[in-house]
């Protein structure tokens, strides 16, 4: 009899012929997602989005603070607070809100348009303040100013001037 030595038992894998690895798995739904699409992409273009998104706040900040700083705007805003039916309707203090909509263009020859539509708040409620007005050589007039509110009532007489003292109520 031919004694054989027990074999050895190897941490190597050993390759078999007769033994066949089945192909990988195709992915499953559940881990099949945008996810790694979307990551790939923001680790490409991460930098430039952020530097657009911060660009875009930018623009947007200085167009408020144009807007905020007009003539027609601060003009609204003081007939606003002066005037005894607002404060009765909103309380007092009224205070314009951050974000006044609208666009204000003018042109070299001392002509111009402004559209504004600024939130107010007082003590009691909110309300918008809507103004259009003209720039004719130079001076600006109001063709309306009111307030939007539940009951709409007109601030100032159209052609008043911007920076005339309000009239008395």
């Amino acid at each position: 009899c031919i004694a054989t030595a027990p074999a050895r038992r190897s941490s190597r894998a050993v390759w078999r012929p007769d033994v066949r690895v089945p192909p990988p798995l195709p992915p499953s739904r559940e881990r099949a997602s945008a996810s790694p699409a979307l990551h790939g992409w923001r680790q490409r273009n991460g930098k430039w989005a952020l530097a657009l998104g911060v660009a875009g706040l930018v623009v947007v900040l200085v167009c408020i603070a144009m807007l905020r700083n007009s003539a027609v705007y601060a003009d609204a805003v003081e007939r606003a607070r002066l005037h005894p039916q607002v404060a009765s309707r909103l309380g007092t203090p009224i205070e314009p809100g951050f974000i006044p909509l609208g666009d204000i263009s003018m042109s070299t020859d001392g002509s111009g348009s402004a559209a504004l539509r600024i939130p107010l708040q007082g003590s009691r409620g909110e309300a918008y303040l809507v103004a259009v007005a003209e720039r004719r050589s130079g001076v600006w007039r109001y063709e309306s100013l009111t307030l939007d509110d539940d009951d709409a009532f007109p601030l100032a007489a159209p052609g008043t001037s911007i920076g005339e003292p309000p009239a008395l109520q």
